[in-house]
This record gives C-alpha cells, structure tokens and sequence, in this order.
C-alpha cells in the first residue's frame, strides 16, 4: 500500500458503493495523486489489505498538458472528481486516458475516462471526440 502525504490542504471524501451498506471507497484528494482504499463501515469490515492505493496524478506529462489543454480535457476536469491520467500504447497508437478514481481506476470503460489519441505529433487528435 502507499504511504499517505502530509494531509493539509487535502480533499477527503468517504462514497458509498452500490449494493455494498458495509464498505465505502475512501479517496484522500493532493496535488500529486488521488489515493484510494476500501473502508468498512466497522473496522472489523475493513478488507485484509486496507492500505491505500496511490495513483499518480500524471499531470507534469507533456501529452497529459496537452490533452488537459484541449476541449476535450477541460470538460474531464469540469466533471471528474478525482481526475488522474496516464499515457498508454495500445495497437501501436498512443493515448492519454483521464479517469475519473470513482468509476476507473484500471483498465478501460465507458464512463468515468475519456481516452484521447495522440497524432504523430504528439498533439491531441480530436477527430472522434466532439467538443462543444
């Protein structure tokens, strides 16, 4: 599990999970990453490895400023509570993938993360993705 940072100035939120009155998502919200873990509603509910997780807010990236400048990024920071991106290679293409902690914390889905296709330059390639 990850070691949590000096809290001031943080964001802390405890969600309920669907269908789940026993265990709650836990997210401590810095500059530098969104941390999560399961919390139970008692302590003997918490799960055996009830550390919590850091993911990397990935912002310092160069593609990840570039996607995060466009329409497209602006509107995941509007509407993402916890947002955090990564760069990923999948079928030869590059992408940034903002993900919203809530939802999507690995992996790929159709809501809470929006992917978006780096061109040869580097530049976000907006052409599938509509912007108002």
């Amino acid at each position: 599990g990850a070691e949590l940072p000096e809290a001031a100035g943080a964001s802390l939120a405890a969600l309920p999970r669907p269908a789940d009155p026993f265990r709650w998502d836990g997210f401590l919200d810095t500059p530098g990453a969104v941390y999560h873990r399961t919390v139970g509603a008692a302590g003997w509910l918490d799960p055996p490895d009830a550390s919590f997780r850091q993911l990397p807010r990935g912002f310092e990236q160069a593609a990840v400023r570039s996607v995060l400048d466009s329409c497209a990024g602006r509107a995941a920071l509007v509407f993402f509570r916890f947002p955090f991106a990564t760069v990923e290679v999948r079928g030869g293409r590059t992408a940034v993938l903002i993900r919203d902690a809530r939802y999507v914390r690995d992996g790929r889905r159709p809501f809470g993360m929006v992917e978006v296709p780096l061109a040869a330059d580097g530049r976000p390639d907006l052409g599938a993705i509509r912007c108002p």
